[in-house]
């Protein structure tokens, strides 16, 4: 892929002649979108937070597929853009990490031996979980627990966010240690 030349006045006019109803300039405007976003997801595979080349492809044909829906209620065309390449990634990056995630699921659960590794490391967390002071016992609770984050922890024990999370991640690092 070559370097991409273009500016935001050539796309913003662009734009204004798509959305009036013209053929040409919305090919062409078209045209960069997908080169913009295909150039975006090359480098994230690159970066190797995509795996598949062909993921690239259907994520850039997603944003594509948007913008042609979208593309006469655009305001501004290079804010739209980043925010939906970015969200258009991390919904592929949260469903990948479900569909990664119940892969691993069902082969860590298979067979006895997993089940019986699984409560033997219960039983060991929960007993270091048990020798912490109480607070950060709530800290742990509440997260894995309750499924709160970490405002609404913070919100609950009257502290601050950034208290908590700190917390939160030096008991985590205590219980790693205690674990080995």
């Amino acid at each position: 892929m070559e370097y991409l030349e273009y500016t935001k006045s050539d796309l913003d006019e662009l734009l204004i002649e798509a959305q009036k109803g013209s053929y040409y300039e919305f090919g062409e405007l078209s045209q960069y979108v997908r080169d913009i976003s295909e150039s975006y997801f090359l480098t994230r595979y690159k970066q190797e937070k995509i795996t598949k080349i062909d993921d690239v492809g259907d994520l850039t044909n997603s944003v594509f597929l948007a913008f042609a829906e979208e593309y006469k209620n655009i305001k501004n065309l290079g804010y739209w853009l980043r925010r939906m390449l970015f969200i258009t990634f991390i919904r592929w990056s949260k469903k990948n990490k479900i569909l990664t995630s119940k892969k691993l699921n069902s082969i860590m659960s298979t067979g006895n031996n997993g089940t019986e590794d699984k409560e033997l490391l219960a039983s060991q967390v929960t007993k270091v979980l048990n020798s912490l002071t109480e607070e950060k016992q709530k800290i742990v609770r509440l997260r894995f627990w309750a499924h709160l984050d970490f405002k609404q922890i913070a919100e609950y024990l009257n502290k601050s966010e950034a208290v908590v999370r700190k917390s939160y991640y030096n008991t985590l690092l205590a219980l790693k240690n205690r674990l080995r």
